[in-house]
């Protein structure tokens, strides 16, 4: 009897352990991605906590343009410190597969320090309207930017964006949100 309800317990935990796996879908990118209409400046809505923007306010923006040879991306953050004065990070990105998929490889050394394996994280855009609102994280769940092409968002989109980011499994709650007026539902 005591093993018939060992067995009963450790199939009802496969069970439920199976239904938790396959109610995460894993986070996919952007398929048919147009990197032309990406291109250009974001506004960064929310971000998950990171070293290189801990002391960033509002606005902070992100721009992606081609390097000359049209072969990776160059990145500029630039934010607002306390002080009132501004400050940048500039980074390369490049597509690891076609650049039909938005998954990237997105790097802040210095291009003498850029070959170093573990200088690289994973940047993929895991959805975008290409006009409005984007959303890019690692697969990892260690990364997580909700990002719009104007400087304010309205509660209702940026809800969606959310939405998105949870479909995937990213803990939202650990979102630090640069209008803070936002209230996370």
């Amino acid at each position: 009897m005591k093993k018939l309800l060992l067995l009963l317990m450790i199939t009802t935990s496969s069970i439920v352990m199976a239904e938790q796996v396959t109610q995460t879908q894993p986070v996919e990118a952007v398929n048919n991605f147009q990197v032309e209409s990406y291109l250009g400046t974001w506004y960064e809505i929310a971000r998950f906590p990171m070293h290189i923007e801990r002391d960033c306010l509002a606005p902070t923006t992100v721009t992606y343009q081609f390097d000359e040879n049209r072969k990776q991306l160059n990145i500029t953050n630039r934010c607002r410190l306390e002080d009132g004065q501004f400050t940048q990070n500039k980074g390369q990105a490049y597509f690891t597969e076609e650049s039909s998929s938005a998954k990237l490889k997105l790097s802040y050394m210095p291009g003498w320090a850029s070959w170093v394996p573990v200088a690289k994280a994973d940047y993929w855009i895991i959805y975008t309207d290409y006009q409005h609102y984007a959303v890019v994280g690692s697969p990892d769940h260690e990364y997580l930017w909700l990002l719009s092409r104007s400087e304010s968002s309205n509660q209702q989109d940026i809800q969606k964006l959310i939405d998105i980011a949870k479909k995937y499994n990213y803990p939202v709650k650990n979102l630090l949100f640069t209008t803070p007026s936002f209230n996370l539902n």
